[in-house]
């Protein structure tokens, strides 16, 4: 399990990282503000799929506005009366000093691990890393669906980002599921198990 744990961590860290040297690559600036999915080069998603990741792990490049000092990283379960309730969640801050860079902008990773376990990763003028703890469900899971953010979304000031949704159904069916039933969780009722990843964006401290 650690060795397993050191193999995700060593990706996440490189595809941070290898942005540094080339051009269109993950650590280059957006040409405006908003959050977008990182594509994949095909040695990028070669890699993945050696590792079974291919479809359990997306990375989101973003550039607040100039307000912006702070990133928010939050993940919520749906409880049984349809609210989002909390299982972790980080951040990352430029300051109000705005040191050492005046804008805020990077790239937030995620990986989706075994028992429902989240391993999230924050690359930006500094760095952070959290996971959820795992969950155990009492019924099998016959179905489920995984969706992350794929298109460039614009940016409002304290209002959260949906950029994953996973849904698991101990019946072997699910209807069409969109991001936006993060707004609407009704929608998601009845199912055995629903994550949601957001990310938000604030002019104020932690």
């Amino acid at each position: 399990m650690k060795f397993k744990l050191i193999i995700l961590l060593m990706i996440l860290v490189l595809f941070s990282m290898t942005a540094c040297n080339d051009t269109n690559r993950i650590g280059d600036s957006l040409d405006k503000d908003g959050i977008v999915h990182y594509e994949l080069t095909e040695d990028e998603k070669t890699l993945l799929r050696s590792l079974g990741l291919e479809n359990k792990s997306k990375i989101i490049k973003f550039q607040g506005p100039q307000e912006a000092i702070t990133l928010n990283i939050k993940i919520y379960n749906l409880d049984c009366s349809n609210a989002w309730q909390p299982i972790g969640g980080s951040g990352i801050s430029i300051g109000k000093e705005r040191e050492p860079s005046d804008v805020l902008r990077g790239n937030f990773s995620m990986v989706l691990r075994d028992n429902y376990k989240i391993d999230c990763y924050i690359n930006s003028d500094g760095q952070a890393y959290f996971q959820t703890d795992e969950i155990f469900l009492e019924k099998e899971i016959l179905a489920s669906q995984v969706l992350f953010l794929n298109e460039f979304t614009a940016i409002d000031l304290e209002k959260e980002i949906p950029v994953a949704l996973m849904v698991y159904n101990s019946e072997s069916y699910l209807p069409a599921i969109s991001l936006d039933y993060y707004f609407e969780p009704d929608k998601l009722k009845d199912f055995e198990l629903v994550q949601v990843v957001t990310l938000s964006f604030s002019k104020n401290e932690f």
